[in-house]
């Protein structure tokens, strides 16, 4: 090794080095004159940016049993079971005017398996599965992560 070669190599060494310091020292005075740069949480709460997804909630009254979502869910984490109504009973109708013609008698969502990709909101023609901006559900228990809709207390 020469002694240019050495030369070059603690050119290097110092030239790397001082653009490091120079994006630590930027981002130094940035937080000194701006504040810091976290918040407090959960004391002080960021703004949920349009079009996150959050809790998926599903308005019962709406559903019509149709498992389309179920059926779109790629981890299914989706549980439906629905009976044919009785026919001598008054036909339901959903809020958008769409009739009934299923029963149904259990809808679940394992939240703990559930990768937010908003299909089976996309898929529900009725429009009753959707994603809240709800966020915050930490438990301690994994079966609580399975939500029951049809005793579901908002």
């Amino acid at each position: 090794m020469t002694f240019t070669d050495y030369l070059e190599i603690l050119k290097d060494i110092v030239v790397s080095t001082a653009k490091g310091m120079a994006i630590t020292w930027r981002t130094f005075v940035k937080v000194t004159t701006k504040g810091a740069i976290t918040i407090q949480y959960p004391e002080m709460r960021d703004q949920i940016p349009l079009g996150s997804r959050g809790l998926l909630f599903n308005d019962v009254e709406d559903c019509i049993s149709c498992k389309q979502c179920a059926a779109a869910c790629p981890v299914d984490c989706i549980h439906i079971e629905a009976d044919k109504k009785d026919a001598s009973v008054a036909p339901d109708f959903t809020k958008g005017g769409v009739r009934k013609t299923l029963d149904l008698k259990r809808f679940e969502i394992d939240i703990s398996l559930c990768c937010y990709c908003g299909l089976c909101s996309a898929a529900c023609p009725t429009d009753c599965l959707y994603h809240t901006k709800e966020y915050e559900y930490s438990v301690y228990e994994r079966d609580k992560h399975i939500m029951d809709y049809l005793n579901y207390q908002r």
